[in-house]
Parts: structure tokens; sequence; C-alpha cells
């Protein structure tokens, strides 16, 4: 009797948890946030269509090298790596979860804005170049030196931007 009675408990604990709805809630913001800064970036890219594709590519990899040195990429990186203590039940972990959300996607969007960028504009092989910026990305998430590791990146960007300057007709 008494483990039936637990049984019934748990059951009814177990259907009524809220942790598919924060994960959806964590995904709607994260993607809205990501939407959001559509538009933005399509006005940008029309205006950089009537460049030549190696100059705007030269441009923007050279944005993003200063970009990687600055103390802005810095904080954004350390939002993207900063973790939150949820609430464990309640509107207020809800709210929790949808802050959380935020703090995920402007992280991300604010580090990785001119690698996204510099893939778009990319005249030929975008699918290459978006794995390239991919697995640049990854490292500057997983390594366990980040500033040398930002200031490798920021050279190698700088040597791409001067390949595409050369190679330009």
């Amino acid at each position: 009797m008494r483990l039936r009675r637990n049984r019934e408990r748990y059951a009814a604990r177990r259907s009524s948890s809220p942790r598919p709805t924060g994960v959806a809630i964590f995904v709607a913001v994260y993607v809205l946030l990501w939407l959001s800064c559509g538009l933005p970036a399509t006005l940008l890219l029309a205006a950089l269509r009537g460049l030549p594709g190696a100059v705007a590519v030269a441009g923007i990899l050279l944005a993003a090298a200063f970009w990687e040195l600055t103390p802005l990429k810095r904080r954004a990186l350390n939002r993207c790596h900063r973790g939150e203590a949820l609430p464990p039940t309640g509107a207020g972990r809800l709210v929790g979860v949808a802050r959380f959300g935020w703090r995920n996607a402007s992280g991300r969007i604010a580090s990785c804005w001119p690698a996204m960028l510099a893939a778009f504009v990319v005249p030929v092989a975008q699918p290459l170049a978006m794995a390239g910026f991919t697995v640049v990305m990854a490292y500057e998430r997983l390594t366990r030196r980040p500033r040398t590791a930002r200031r490798r990146i920021a050279v190698s960007y700088l040597a791409i931007a001067a390949v595409f300057v050369l190679v330009a007709p």
C-alpha cells in the first residue's frame, strides 16, 4: 500500500515537471535574439554587396582581427561562459531560464558577429568558410588560455585578409 502511494506521488510529480517548459523558453529566447539580429545583418550585407567580394571579406576580417583584441570581446566571451543558478521551481525558475537564454545568446552574438559576417560575404565556398569559422570559435571557447587564443585568432584573421587582398583582381 505504502509503495503504491509513493509511486503515485512520484508519477504525479514527474508528469507535472516544468523542465520541458524551461528548455522551450531557453530555446525560444535564444532563437528570437538571434533572429532579431537578422535584419541589421541583412542591411549591412546589402550595403557590402556593392564592393568586390575579396575587398569586403578583407575589410570584415580586419575588423574581426581588431575585435578579437578588445576588452568588449573578452567580456562577451565571459558572458558565454557564465552559468547561472536557477530556482528549482515556479515562475522564478522560468524567468531565470529566460534570463540565462538572453545572457547566453547575447554573449555569443557579441563575440561572433564579425566572423559570421565574413562567412556570409565570402564570394565562394561559403560552407567551407563557415566550417572554418566554426572550428575557430570552438577553439576559442574550449581553450585553456583564452588570451593567447584570441591573439592567434587575430593574427590568422589578418593573414587571411592579406591573402584576400593579394588575390583580389
